[in-house]
């Protein structure tokens, strides 16, 4: 290996740093999807959940739409 001088050092630097980005983005992405399914599952209104030792399930209900009902009243 010969060694390189400044010019060169400086132009090499930069495709370091690219690769360390492109490295970490797919660590980023493996991170961030089970937090994902997480939030997905934390907000939905019907799920299931499957473990080795148990499956849990929920439903939340609907809630029952009321109309508003107004009386009108005549006086004389």
């Amino acid at each position: 290996m010969k060694k390189l001088d400044n010019k060169q050092l400086n132009d090499l630097t930069p495709g370091f740093a690219i690769t360390g980005l492109i490295t970490a983005i797919g660590a980023i992405a493996t991170a961030v999807t089970p937090i994902v399914g997480l939030i997905k599952t934390a907000t939905a209104p019907t799920g299931e959940i499957k473990d080795k030792n148990a499956t849990y399930k929920w439903e939340m209900p609907t809630p029952k739409v009321v109309k508003p009902t107004v009386d009108n009243y005549i006086t004389f």
